[in-house]
Protein backbone atom coordinates (compact mmCIF):
# COMPACT_ATOMS: atom_id res chain seq x y z
CA UNK A 1 0.00 0.00 0.00
CA UNK A 2 1.35 3.32 -0.91
CA UNK A 3 1.42 6.40 1.41
CA UNK A 4 -1.28 8.92 1.03
CA UNK A 5 -0.19 12.32 0.79
CA UNK A 6 -2.69 15.90 1.00
CA UNK A 7 -1.84 18.40 -1.22
CA UNK A 8 -1.91 21.40 -0.07
CA UNK A 9 -3.92 24.38 -1.53
CA UNK A 10 -2.63 27.88 -1.67
CA UNK A 11 -5.90 29.02 -1.08
CA UNK A 12 -5.83 27.07 2.93
CA UNK A 13 -4.58 29.50 5.43
CA UNK A 14 -2.28 27.80 6.96
CA UNK A 15 -2.48 26.80 10.87
CA UNK A 16 -1.18 29.60 12.89
CA UNK A 17 -0.97 32.27 10.24
CA UNK A 18 -4.30 33.67 9.98
CA UNK A 19 -3.71 34.13 14.25
CA UNK A 20 -0.03 36.27 13.04
CA UNK A 21 -2.08 38.01 10.47
CA UNK A 22 -4.33 39.63 12.79
CA UNK A 23 -1.47 40.25 15.46
CA UNK A 24 -0.97 43.80 14.44
CA UNK A 25 -4.36 45.17 15.58
CA UNK A 26 -4.25 43.19 18.86
CA UNK A 27 -0.81 45.05 19.69
CA UNK A 28 -2.44 48.25 18.13
CA UNK A 29 -5.32 48.14 20.76
CA UNK A 30 -2.30 47.36 23.79
CA UNK A 31 -0.88 50.36 22.83
CA UNK A 32 -3.70 52.59 22.44
CA UNK A 33 -4.73 51.61 26.01
CA UNK A 34 -1.70 52.00 27.84
CA UNK A 35 -1.12 55.71 26.06
CA UNK A 36 -4.91 56.82 25.33
CA UNK A 37 -7.64 54.45 27.44
CA UNK A 38 -10.54 55.60 25.95
CA UNK A 39 -9.16 55.29 22.18
CA UNK A 40 -7.91 52.04 23.27
CA UNK A 41 -11.01 50.91 24.49
CA UNK A 42 -12.58 51.85 21.40
CA UNK A 43 -9.84 50.42 18.96
CA UNK A 44 -10.21 47.16 21.39
CA UNK A 45 -13.85 46.76 20.67
CA UNK A 46 -13.45 47.30 16.84
CA UNK A 47 -10.17 45.77 16.36
CA UNK A 48 -9.19 43.41 19.04
CA UNK A 49 -9.19 39.80 18.17
CA UNK A 50 -10.14 38.82 21.96
CA UNK A 51 -13.32 37.32 22.93
CA UNK A 52 -16.28 38.86 24.17
CA UNK A 53 -15.25 38.04 27.86
CA UNK A 54 -11.85 39.69 27.38
CA UNK A 55 -12.95 42.59 25.87
CA UNK A 56 -15.43 42.77 29.13
CA UNK A 57 -13.08 42.32 31.56
CA UNK A 58 -10.28 44.87 30.38
CA UNK A 59 -13.53 47.33 29.71
CA UNK A 60 -14.30 47.25 33.85
CA UNK A 61 -10.94 47.02 34.90
CA UNK A 62 -10.29 50.43 32.71
CA UNK A 63 -13.14 52.49 34.18
CA UNK A 64 -12.83 51.19 37.23
CA UNK A 65 -8.83 52.90 37.43
CA UNK A 66 -10.29 55.86 35.68
CA UNK A 67 -12.78 55.94 38.29
CA UNK A 68 -10.60 55.65 41.35
CA UNK A 69 -8.07 58.21 39.56
CA UNK A 70 -10.90 60.67 39.37
CA UNK A 71 -12.28 60.06 42.42
CA UNK A 72 -8.85 60.54 44.23
CA UNK A 73 -8.06 63.81 42.12
CA UNK A 74 -11.48 65.47 43.27
CA UNK A 75 -10.96 65.12 46.33
CA UNK A 76 -6.86 66.26 45.88
CA UNK A 77 -8.92 69.15 44.47
CA UNK A 78 -11.49 69.72 47.49
CA UNK A 79 -9.01 69.58 50.10
CA UNK A 80 -6.91 72.38 48.16
CA UNK A 81 -9.85 74.21 47.64
CA UNK A 82 -10.94 73.98 51.08
CA UNK A 83 -7.49 75.58 51.98
CA UNK A 84 -7.79 78.52 49.65
CA UNK A 85 -11.38 79.60 50.95
CA UNK A 86 -9.80 79.82 54.59
CA UNK A 87 -6.77 81.88 53.45
CA UNK A 88 -9.53 83.92 51.32
CA UNK A 89 -11.31 84.71 54.84
CA UNK A 90 -8.68 85.16 56.75
CA UNK A 91 -7.23 87.52 54.22
CA UNK A 92 -10.90 89.31 54.53
CA UNK A 93 -10.98 89.02 57.84
CA UNK A 94 -7.11 90.97 58.15
CA UNK A 95 -8.58 93.81 55.84
CA UNK A 96 -11.60 93.65 58.20
CA UNK A 97 -9.09 94.81 61.11
CA UNK A 98 -6.83 97.01 58.60
CA UNK A 99 -10.42 98.67 58.47
CA UNK A 100 -11.24 98.96 61.72
CA UNK A 101 -7.61 100.26 62.35
CA UNK A 102 -8.40 103.05 60.22
CA UNK A 103 -11.96 103.75 61.81
CA UNK A 104 -10.06 104.34 64.91
CA UNK A 105 -7.66 106.87 63.58
CA UNK A 106 -11.09 108.27 62.25
CA UNK A 107 -12.46 108.08 65.92
CA UNK A 108 -9.68 109.83 67.61
CA UNK A 109 -9.02 112.50 65.36
CA UNK A 110 -13.25 113.42 65.22
CA UNK A 111 -13.33 112.82 69.02
CA UNK A 112 -10.08 113.46 70.39
CA UNK A 113 -9.58 109.89 72.22
CA UNK A 114 -9.57 106.12 71.34
CA UNK A 115 -12.72 105.74 74.07
CA UNK A 116 -15.24 104.27 71.29
CA UNK A 117 -12.85 102.42 69.68
CA UNK A 118 -15.36 99.08 70.14
CA UNK A 119 -17.23 96.61 68.12
CA UNK A 120 -20.86 98.34 69.99
CA UNK A 121 -19.88 101.70 67.98
CA UNK A 122 -21.57 102.36 64.91
CA UNK A 123 -18.37 103.11 62.64
CA UNK A 124 -17.31 99.21 63.63
CA UNK A 125 -20.29 97.43 64.08
CA UNK A 126 -20.11 96.23 59.94
CA UNK A 127 -16.14 95.13 60.17
CA UNK A 128 -17.28 93.30 63.64
CA UNK A 129 -20.11 91.50 62.52
CA UNK A 130 -18.15 90.55 59.28
CA UNK A 131 -15.08 89.37 60.98
CA UNK A 132 -17.41 87.09 63.22
CA UNK A 133 -19.00 85.37 59.90
CA UNK A 134 -15.44 84.82 58.58
CA UNK A 135 -13.99 83.36 61.10
CA UNK A 136 -16.37 82.35 63.92
CA UNK A 137 -15.36 85.06 66.65
CA UNK A 138 -15.45 89.13 67.20
CA UNK A 139 -12.38 90.79 67.55
CA UNK A 140 -10.80 91.64 71.18
CA UNK A 141 -10.65 95.38 71.00
CA UNK A 142 -9.27 97.58 74.12
CA UNK A 143 -9.10 100.87 73.64
CA UNK A 144 -7.95 104.02 76.11
CA UNK A 145 -8.05 107.37 75.86
CA UNK A 146 -4.36 107.51 73.69
CA UNK A 147 -4.24 104.25 72.84
CA UNK A 148 -6.15 100.98 71.40
CA UNK A 149 -5.68 97.44 70.37
CA UNK A 150 -7.45 95.25 68.50
CA UNK A 151 -6.97 91.37 67.25
CA UNK A 152 -8.35 88.27 66.06
CA UNK A 153 -6.91 84.65 65.98
CA UNK A 154 -7.20 83.42 62.74
CA UNK A 155 -8.69 79.68 61.27
CA UNK A 156 -4.96 78.34 60.83
CA UNK A 157 -4.33 79.48 64.87
CA UNK A 158 -2.21 82.49 64.26
CA UNK A 159 -3.69 85.84 65.41
CA UNK A 160 -3.98 89.44 63.46
CA UNK A 161 -3.30 92.50 65.73
CA UNK A 162 -3.65 96.16 65.03
CA UNK A 163 -3.41 98.65 67.49
CA UNK A 164 -2.54 103.00 68.02
CA UNK A 165 0.62 102.57 66.56
CA UNK A 166 -0.36 101.92 63.33
CA UNK A 167 0.51 98.60 63.74
CA UNK A 168 -1.42 95.78 61.45
CA UNK A 169 -0.01 92.41 61.06
CA UNK A 170 0.06 88.68 61.36
CA UNK A 171 1.59 86.74 64.44
CA UNK A 172 2.43 83.43 66.27
CA UNK A 173 2.86 85.28 69.48
CA UNK A 174 -0.94 85.49 71.87
CA UNK A 175 -1.61 89.30 71.52
CA UNK A 176 -3.80 89.13 75.19
CA UNK A 177 -0.43 88.15 76.79
CA UNK A 178 0.95 90.46 79.42
CA UNK A 179 2.42 93.18 78.03
CA UNK A 180 0.78 93.32 74.47
CA UNK A 181 -2.80 94.12 73.62
CA UNK A 182 -4.31 93.22 77.06
CA UNK A 183 -6.74 96.09 78.05
CA UNK A 184 -3.31 97.83 80.05
CA UNK A 185 -0.63 98.11 77.42
CA UNK A 186 -1.93 98.40 73.65
CA UNK A 187 0.36 96.62 72.01
CA UNK A 188 0.81 94.22 68.96
CA UNK A 189 3.57 91.51 69.37
CA UNK A 190 6.39 92.06 67.54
Amino acid sequence: MEPEFTKISPNLPIPGQEKKKNEWKNIIAIVFLVLLPIVGLILMWLLATWSKKTKIIVTVVLLIGWLSIMGIQGLIVWRSLGKARERAKEARAMAEMMHIRTAAEIIDVEEGSYNNVNCNYPPLVLSCTEINQLIGRKPTIYSFQDAYCGYIKLLNGNYFCVDSTGSGKKTTIYPGGIGYCDGITFICPK
